[in-house]
């Protein structure tokens, strides 16, 4: 009902970035039989007008069809769902330029940004690792050798 692209359902814990849900208040609340979700819009902390009127028309939506407000609820197509989020991590250190963007679907080994040096001499060429949707790529310039610089959702 809220209208996301993509869900991803979110795992235990992500060993490859040290992180668990274990604290999150969407993981204790559903611990307790209560129903919870995150949901994101936008990228790299940019608010823009597209994004807030995505969430005010979902959580209209939630609440129409919680009954809590009058109306229909805009119905929207089935979300397409991840379970797996695999992280691009840049293998070495340098100046980031992105050749992708958010939301577009990548395939395995496919360039999706270069490591070059403070010169602009290329290092590397940063491939998807893996098949899916792209969710998010840095966008920060300096990279150090482990960063995360992309995060792509495996669709089932």
């Amino acid at each position: 009902v809220y209208g996301p692209d993509y869900l991803w359902e979110l795992p235990d814990s992500l060993p490859e970035v040290g992180w668990s849900s274990s604290g999150l208040l969407i993981t204790q609340a559903s611990m307790r039989g209560i129903p919870a979700i995150v949901i994101e819009a936008g990228q790299n902390a940019r608010i823009e007008e597209s994004h807030v009127q995505f969430h005010l028309n979902g959580i209209s939506n939630v609440l129409k069809q919680l009954q809590i407000i009058r109306g229909e609820p805009t119905r929207h197509s089935d979300p397409k769902i991840f379970r797996k989020m695999v992280f691009v991590t840049s293998s070495s250190s340098g100046m980031f330029y992105p050749l992708a963007k958010e939301g577009i679907e990548v395939a395995r080994d496919e360039p999706i940004a270069e490591v070059r040096d403070f010169f602009g001499n290329p290092l590397t060429t940063v491939r998807a690792s893996t098949s899916g949707i792209l969710l998010h790529i840095s966008h920060s310039p300096p990279i150090r050798t482990g960063g995360v610089i992309a995060m792509i959702g495996e669709l089932t």
